[in-house]
C-alpha cells in the first residue's frame, strides 16, 4: 500500500482538474488492441485520470507530464511532441526535487489549505515581477522604480 496522497485537484488556469486514481487505465487503437496509459487528461471532464497501479514516482511524474498537456492546450497548442512533454516531466519533478530553494523563492508562503493559494503566489509573483520591471501594480499598491 502506498503513502502516497495525489492531491484532489489541480488547477491549471482558469480550469480546476479533477485528480482520479484508476484501474484498467488504457485506450483502444484501431486494431481493437488496448494501449496502457500511464495518465490521461480528459479536458472536457476537466478530469485527469492516473493509473493507480504504478509506483509513486511514477504517479508524480505522470500527473506533471498531464498538467503540462493542460498548460498547452490552455495555450492552443493542441498539437505537441510527446516527447517534450516525457522529457519536461520527468524534468520539472527532478528539478523540483532537487532544488528545494526554487520553490521557497518561487512561492515563499507555505501553501494553505484554500484552493485560491496559487491564485495568491500567482499575484504575488506578477507584482514582484511589476517591481522589478518598473512597471506600476495597482494590486498590490506598491510604488513603481522611474
Amino acid at each position: 500500500m502506498s503513502d502516497l496522497k495525489l492531491p484532489a485537484t489541480i488547477e491549471i488556469g482558469p480550469i480546476s482538474y479533477a485528480v482520479k486514481e484508476v484501474g484498467d487505465l488504457h485506450t483502444v487503437d484501431g486494431d481493437n488492441h488496448k494501449r496502457w496509459l500511464h495518465g490521461h487528461i480528459r479536458y472536457a471532464e476537466a478530469e485527469i485520470r492516473i493509473a493507480d497501479d504504478q509506483a509513486d514516482d511514477v504517479k508524480v511524474a505522470t500527473l506533471w507530464h498531464e498538467a503540462l498537456h493542460g498548460l498547452l492546450n490552455n495555450a492552443g497548442i493542441d498539437e505537441h511532441p510527446e516527447s517534450i512533454v516525457i522529457a519536461l516531466g520527468y524534468g520539472l519533478v527532478r528539478l523540483l526535487r532537487d532544488n528545494p530553494g526554487l520553490i521557497a523563492v518561487t512561492c515563499p508562503h507555505p501553501p494553505a489549505p484554500s484552493p485560491m493559494r496559487a491564485h495568491e503566489c500567482a499575484q504575488e509573483m506578477r507584482a514582484h515581477k511589476c517591481a522589478i520591471e518598473g512597471e506600476t501594480n495597482t494590486t498590490d499598491k506598491r510604488v513603481s522604480r522611474g
